[in-house]
């Protein structure tokens, strides 16, 4: 997503590490930060307070406003004069100059215009119909204080722009020309034609758009990403069609198990949001900024209550995976058993009875990606690679259903099966896109790989049976 904007690299990103904010991987605030930004001495909302609002936090009605154009054909008697647009946003008029400070016209601060916060009241002011400008300043990088269409829109105007370090990034790749930007540290100045300096003073504040952005930008002056959180998203429900694995063994199958995805998949999200309801309420802002946030929100409640829960998730993931060595390698066995992957992964052992080659291998796949990758990468990677996958079966079902194809009993009858197949389809290209292109890169060769084998191993079974 162009939104999400782009990371520093090259001389720009030599200049910031030059930076005596500078602290190895990103910047740093001089001053210490409480754990989770948050004041021990500050009261907790309570649960009631966060789900119903408390005290009224919304005005009732759109606030006074009016459109300030007629008075800005008229210079400031005083030679300044400031109007306030909305949050950040704010025409400074001095000496006969024109600057606009942190301009956002969009619906909502986030990287989607569909999701995030929303807007209150529009600006009083289009932007189309903005004076000219002199400059804008952008003090940090942060949605509600750097906007993309809003941006996009002024890299139309010959307009110079002043920001901190790091965010040139965003707006070069945004369609701004690098002559127009000026990047600035902590007290450094920058004169403009007409008399004007803007010098940039420090502040205790943060800076990024994504995840795995924090504070590689400088706020002078004075946040994740969704790609990820979507994939993410993705795989806490990965994991329930473990169930077809052994849908031979149980009773109307073709029943019994949509209907059991369907009770898992609604439970599973009934508890993820009463989990994420919980934590926002007894964490607050802490919660974005916690690596363990049900342990912490826990130990809030009880310091014995966070053994308990870690205690809890280390047992329920060794359970998760011994039933997923027990399952997922079944898969692996049954595809080489037609043929489709290599022999030995469809032996089984003679003493056992199991498929002893193919959980090997899977265990050992599985043991090599764990000791070279973190989770979250793992993470997005096996939900991309399971994108592919239901995008495939949401076609297959599809194709299957015109065919009138089934292995016993009638064909799936579903009347919307078409629409569900394609907006299925849908949401698994979205969700690809929204992956880095590396990963999408990785995702190819993947899938790549996996194709060239699957011909290998079907023409040498097709050579066999000549």
């Amino acid at each position: 997503m162009k939104s999400l904007g782009k990371k520093p690299e090259g001389l720009r990103l030599e200049r910031m590490q030059a930076s005596p904010r500078w602290a190895g991987d990103a910047f740093r605030n001089v001053y210490p930060i409480p754990p989770g930004l948050r004041d021990k001495n500050t009261p907790m909302p309570t649960i009631s307070e966060f789900l119903c609002g408390g005290e009224r936090r919304y005005p009732r009605a759109a606030l006074p406003s009016m459109n300030p154009i007629e008075r800005w054909q008229k210079p400031p008697n005083s030679g300044l004069r400031a109007t306030w647009l909305g949050h950040s946003t704010v025409l400074i008029e001095i000496d006969g100059l024109r600057v606009l400070t942190d301009p956002v016209w969009g619906s909502r601060a986030s990287p989607s215009r569909l999701i995030g916060p929303k807007r209150f009241q529009p600006v009083p002011v289009a932007l189309k119909a903005m004076p000219q400008l002199d400059l804008v300043v952008i003090s940090h990088d942060h949605y509600d204080h750097l906007d993309y269409p809003t941006i996009r829109e002024l890299a139309k105007r010959e307009v110079p722009f002043v920001t901190s370090l790091g965010v040139g990034a965003h707006l070069e790749s945004w369609g701004i020309a690098p002559e127009r930007i000026t990047e600035l540290d902590w007290w450094e100045r920058a004169e403009l034609p007409g008399g004007l300096t803007i010098a940039a003073a420090p502040s205790q504040h943060f800076s990024g758009r994504s995840l795995h952005g924090r504070n590689l930008t400088l706020a002078p002056v004075g946040s994740p990403a969704v790609g990820h959180a979507v994939l993410l998203s993705l795989f806490t429900f990965m994991g329930m069609e473990g169930a077809l694995v052994v849908s031979g063994e149980v009773i109307a199958p073709n029943r019994t198990i949509p209907r059991a995805l369907l009770l898992a998949i609604g439970a599973a999200t009934a508890l993820y949001i009463g989990i994420q309801l919980v934590a926002q309420g007894i964490l607050g802002g802490a919660l974005a900024t916690s690596p363990t946030p049900l342990a912490d929100a826990m130990a809030r409640i009880g310091p014995g209550l966070r053994l308990t829960l870690l205690v809890g998730a280390a047992l329920s993931m060794f359970g998760w995976l011994g039933a997923d060595v027990l399952a997922s390698p079944r898969i692996l066995f049954a595809i080489a058993r037609d043929g489709r992957l290599p022999a030995v992964l469809g032996r089984l052992n003679p003493t056992t009875h199991t498929p002893n080659i193919a959980i090997l291998t899977y265990v050992a796949a599985a043991m090599l990606l764990a000791l070279t990758g973190t989770f979250a990468e793992l993470a997005v990677l096996s939900a991309l690679a399971s994108a592919v996958l239901y995008a495939y079966v949401c076609l297959a079902a599809w194709r299957l259903r015109e065919r009138g194809t089934a292995l016993a009993g009638a064909p799936l009858n579903f009347r919307w099966l078409k629409p569900a197949a394609i907006t299925g389809i849908a949401a698994m290209i979205v969700m690809i896109a929204l992956a880095s292109p590396m990963e999408i890169l990785g995702l190819a060769l993947l899938v790549g790989l996996s194709v060239l084998l699957y011909l290998t191993q079907s023409g040498r079974r097709i050579r066999q049976h000549v």
